[in-house]
Order: structure tokens, then C-alpha cells, then sequence
């Protein structure tokens, strides 16, 4: 009988420990991913206003990666491709999460909630936040990730069409692949204008 009970405290106590650090791990992984995302749009926004006011080109571009590998062994993430991506993300988010751009060696954002500011090169790191989202779709945005949001940058035509697959993605766990295939099959206007319940879900 004692044997039974202590049996039970176990179980009962592994759950509890179990539950605890998977609500724990998932919190660190999102809060990971929000990071990673205001990181990538603020470094999309520094290079796509150097772009335009340094004329930057893939050279440039490919000499950042070089060095950047160099001075960071392991690094992974920061190729010329993915500096170019990080430049998409930017551009395709920057009318909701706020615009940067460069007099001379100063930055002037024309969005006061906006995450990215840069002085004298300095890259200053915010978070994502904007008053154009409601609750749920800002929360299903920072849970995607950033390969994700790519895909959808790059495939979707209107705002819509990207919150819808951005609430998907978040809401079902689609992989890359799930994604591409679901934005090939034109699943946004087969079900985009059908009454969903996504607020509720996510």
C-alpha cells in the first residue's frame, strides 16, 4: 500500500516537473524567436537604408558575411542571402513596425513606435510592436519563424493573404515545405474569405 502511494507521488511529481519545464522550454523558444525576428528586421532596416543612401550592392554584402564570419567564428545565419532576406523582411513589414532612414550620419525613424534606430552606425535593437495588429495576429506574427515569414513575403500578393498564412503556420505548426506547398495550392483563396476562428485558437 505505502509502496502504491509513493508510486503515485512520483508520477504525480514527474508530470508536474514534466509540464513545467515544456511550458518553460516553449516560453525561452518563443521569446527566442520574437528576439531573432526584431534582430532580423533591424538589421534588414539598416542595410536597406545603406542601400539606398550608400549604394550597397552585393559586394558589400558579400564582404559584411566574410568578415562577419571571420570575426565570429560559428556564426551561422548572416550569409549574403540571408542579409538579402532580412532586407525583404524589412521592407515588407516596415509600413506596420516602423520606416528608418539616414540624413547623413544620423537615422530618423518616421514611426515613434518603431524597433529600429540607428545613430552613427549603432543598430538599436527593440522589440516588434505596432497598433495595427490586434493581440492574437501580433502573437501568431512573433511566434513564426523568420524562414517562415520569408516564404510568405515572397509568395503572398496583398496584407491579407500574409495574415492569413502567418495565423496558419502559427496555429498548425506548418514546416517550410507544409507552407510553400499550401501557398502553391492557392489555400488563402480556397479559404481566406471563410469565417475562421483563429483569435480564439491562438
Amino acid at each position: 500500500m505505502e509502496q502504491n502511494i509513493i508510486q503515485t507521488d512520483i508520477h504525480r511529481a514527474v508530470e508536474a516537473i514534466k509540464v513545467a519545464i515544456l511550458q518553460t522550454r516553449r516560453k525561452v523558444m518563443i521569446q527566442a524567436n520574437k528576439d531573432s525576428l526584431a534582430l532580423n528586421y533591424s538589421i534588414g532596416g539598416y542595410i536597406s537604408c545603406r542601400k539606398q543612401t550608400s549604394h550597397w550592392g552585393d559586394k558589400v554584402l558579400d564582404a559584411i558575411s566574410s568578415q562577419l564570419q571571420q570575426e565570429l567564428p560559428g556564426l551561422r545565419g548572416f550569409t549574403k542571402s540571408n542579409l538579402k532576406k532580412m532586407c525583404v523582411f524589412y521592407e515588407g513589414w516596415k509600413e506596420f513596425f516602423g520606416i528608418i532612414f539616414f540624413k547623413g550620419n544620423n537615422s530618423v525613424t518616421s514611426n515613434k513606435i518603431s524597433p529600429v534606430s540607428a545613430d552613427n552606425d549603432e543598430i538599436t535593437i527593440g522589440q516588434l510592436i505596432t497598433d495595427q495588429f490586434d493581440k492574437a495576429t501580433l502573437e501568431a506574427f512573433l511566434t513564426v519563424q523568420f524562414t517562415h515569414h520569408y516564404e510568405i513575403l515572397r509568395r503572398s500578393e496583398s496584407i491579407n493573404e500574409r495574415l492569413f498564412y502567418i495565423r496558419r503556420v502559427a496555429s498548425e505548426f506548418w514546416s517550410v515545405d507544409k507552407l510553400k506547398y499550401n501557398i502553391r495550392e492557392q489555400l488563402y483563396l480556397k479559404e481566406g474569405t471563410m469565417p475562421n476562428n483563429f483569435a480564439v485558437t491562438l
